[in-house]
This record gives C-alpha cells, structure tokens and sequence, in this order.
C-alpha cells in the first residue's frame, strides 16, 4: 500500500474526481464501463462499486478532519502552557516537537 499526504487543493480534487467517476461511470454504466474507459487501471482490480466510492470519500474526508483536530489540539496545548508556565516552555522538548509536527502538517495540508 502506497501512502502519501495530501494538500486541501489535492483532497478536494480527488474527492471530485471520485465523485465524477462515480456518477459518469459507476452508477450510470456500471464497472463494465469502467473497465472500458480506463482498461490500465482495471487489469488487476476490479473497480468501486458505488457504495465503495462513498466509504472512501468519507475516509479521505474523515482523515483530513482528524488532522485539523490534532493541529487545533496541539495549538490549545501550546496556549495553555504558555498561559500557566511562560516561562517553561521553551525547555519543553515534548510540546517542541508536537509544535513543529503541527507546523509541518498544516504546511503539507495547505
């Protein structure tokens, strides 16, 4: 399995690529059609049905919701240390590096 992150511009392109095949190919014409249509992708595997289009959508969108929380959870952590100890927590190797993982992740989801 190949995993890669990707951007807002990127999700919503493939959320609407998705959508897309799934109304012009997978629900008008069904996986013969897409067979058809795309015959290099299909070799191997059998198409999405439908059904499994929705459920991969809803992960894709899910995965990018639970990215937002972790860098929102992450700024909440920052602002309530700051708030209780100013003064610790640029000796705090732990928060540093959750600050710097949510950087790098809004970065890339941008």
């Amino acid at each position: 399995m190949n995993l890669i992150r990707l951007g807002r511009r990127a999700t919503a392109n493939v959320l609407a690529a998705l959508r897309f095949f799934q109304e012009e190919l997978v629900q008008d014409c069904g996986a013969f059609a897409a067979r058809s249509r795309f015959p290099d992708h299909f070799v191997l595997v059998e198409p999405y049905s439908s059904e499994e289009i929705d459920q991969l959508c809803e992960a894709i969108n899910t995965a990018e919701d639970k990215m937002t929380a972790f860098v929102e959870m992450i700024a909440r952590m920052k602002l309530t240390r700051e708030i209780e100890d100013p003064g610790n927590l640029e000796n705090d190797e732990a928060m540093n590096r959750l600050i710097e993982e949510a950087r790098r992740l809004l970065t890339e989801a941008q």
